[in-house]
Parts: structure tokens; C-alpha cells; sequence
């Protein structure tokens, strides 16, 4: 699966934006593995994948991966092909290890936040591979 950021932490980051991956197209989904990297201290981790409906002007949350002070994987996937509610978009505000089914741009980035002070070494990586 191709990289879309890889985000050092270790100071507090609020609002980190990765550089955006462009022209995807129409994607009829995407599947996302997040990987937190750990090595010490710390108190909160957070990637939000986002993407942008108009051409990059505003940028919304499909995803959020959260981690805490332990390594781990996790994996979603986000169709496009979902009903859905009417809803006001949210930018790095979306609940922790939830995805937004539906809205899917042609191009997406990431959005990093950390709380607490996190070791060298420690790290969050967002893969994606569009369907």
C-alpha cells in the first residue's frame, strides 16, 4: 500500500498537515491502515485522514485513528457507495477510531495531533490503497 504521511511525534503537534495526494480520481472507496510506532512517554496520538470535496479550498474528516502509549495497527475502509445522513463536516474534531462512510474527494491528506511528550522514535503512519 502506498504511504499518504508518516508523522514523527515527539512534541505536542496540533493540527500537523500532511502534503495532500492529488488527483485520485473518483475512488469508489479506500482502505486505510494506520500504524503508531511507540517507544515511551506520551499521552495521545491522533491521524486524521481528510479529504477535500472541491478541489482542496475546504478539507473534511473520513477518518480518525487515535493511539495512546502502545504500538499498534489499525484498518478501515470507507465506501462511497453509502447512504447518508445530512451532516456538518468536521475538521479534526471527529471521534476517536470512527470513519465517515460516503464523502470520499480526489484527493486526501492527514492531519496529526499529539498530546504529551513522546520518545524518540515514536511515530504514526497512514497507508491507503484506493478501491
Amino acid at each position: 500500500m502506498p504511504i499518504l504521511a508518516t508523522q514523527a511525534i515527539t512534541t505536542v503537534l496540533t493540527n500537523s498537515l500532511s502534503a495532500p495526494v492529488e488527483g485520485l480520481g473518483r475512488l469508489g472507496g479506500v482502505s486505510l491502515i494506520a500504524t503508531f510506532t511507540y517507544t515511551s512517554g506520551g499521552t495521545t496520538a491522533k491521524a486524521y485522514v481528510q479529504t477535500s470535496l472541491d478541489s482542496g479550498v475546504t478539507w473534511q474528516d473520513i477518518a480518525c485513528f487515535a493511539f495512546a502509549t502502545a504500538g499498534a495497527t489499525k484498518r478501515g475502509h470507507i465506501s462511497r457507495q453509502q447512504t447518508l445522513a445530512i451532516a456538518a463536516p468536521t475538521t479534526g474534531t471527529m471521534a476517536d477510531d470512527s470513519m465517515a462512510q460516503g464523502y470520499l474527494g480526489d484527493r486526501l491528506r492527514v492531519a496529526f495531533t499529539s498530546t504529551g511528550t513522546y520518545g524518540a522514535g515514536t511515530a504514526l503512519s497512514i497507508s491507503y490503497q484506493p478501491a
